[in-house]
């Protein structure tokens, strides 16, 4: 197959795009020229433009950067045209991972990570009410991970490790402690738990996962000084009077507070400090 017949379908796949464009209305016609829409048209257009790419793919290369502009388009047209979020995200994953270009990097991982959560929602996956019956997950065999947990947690780690600063990546952080949590992935949940206390601001996290945390720290890792330290972040914190759940976690922590200074006064006696 020679460069003709690449340069051929390459400019398929931009004309398909455009012209497809056009007649949804997505891109507005140049000035003086008037295109009647054609929803039904656009879709075809759209579905042409995704088994080229498939074809481009296969008998030239995925690595180049006509390629990488391409299965971009591929996932953009799956995910918002076509209806097919799966298709979709594993093309936005592919891409974010890809190190040779970095273009669409970033739109990659923030559509991967929409489509992920959404799927999460529908499946309710990575459900837990942080502060309720939180001490028996730490213990006896780790439930199995399904294959959209799994794929969640591959999402949000590809995130975090990409844009460690991103608005998002606080959020995916405390969206992973919560899934080893729920899980019963102890060694997982406290390095992500590490990460979070680690890099990030205090202030930052969530009052609810830092309720999770603050547990784990005194009956888990029996850091009562950690467990002091988060269940002050927790009764100091900003008030959040739209919280209907803000008053009973400030009560929590409050005995919290309470429990682990009494703790390390224990401690000290033991060892006779």
């Amino acid at each position: 197959i020679d460069n003709i017949s690449k340069k051929a379908l390459f400019n398929n796949i931009v004309y398909g795009v455009s012209r497809a464009q056009l007649l949804d209305g997505t891109v507005e016609p140049p000035l003086g020229i008037v295109i009647e829409k054609d929803e039904k048209k656009a879709i075809e257009l759209y579905e042409q433009v995704v088994k080229d790419v498939d074809n481009y793919v296969q008998f030239f290369s995925r690595y180049d950067s006509a390629a990488y502009y391409a299965l971009f388009q591929k996932s953009f047209i799956l995910d918002t045209k076509l209806s097919k979020k799966r298709g979709a995200l594993e093309g936005y994953l592919d891409i974010a991972k890809n190190f040779a270009w970095d273009y669409y990097r970033r739109p990659a991982t923030i559509n991967a990570y929409i489509i992920a959560t959404e799927i999460a929602r529908e499946q309710k996956l990575a459900q837990f009410t942080p502060g309720i019956d939180t001490v028996s997950k730490f213990s006896g065999t780790p439930d199995s991970l399904k294959p959209d947990e799994q794929k969640y947690i591959d999402v949000l780690e590809t995130l975090v490790r990409l844009f460690p600063h991103d608005s998002l990546a606080v959020p995916s952080l405390e969206v992973l402690s919560t899934i080893y949590l729920a899980k019963g992935y102890t060694k997982e949940y406290k390095e992500i738990n590490s990460r979070l206390l680690q890099y990030y601001p205090i202030q930052n996290i969530d009052p609810g996962v830092l309720v999770s945390l603050a547990d784990f720290a005194l009956f888990e890792e029996k850091d009562y000084v950690k467990s002091e330290q988060l269940a002050k972040a927790i009764y100091y914190g900003p008030s959040q009077p739209n919280d209907p759940k803000d008053q009973k976690r400030r009560e929590f922590a409050y005995k919290r507070i309470g429990e682990s200074i009494s703790q390390q006064a224990e401690y000290y006696r033991k060892k006779k400090t």
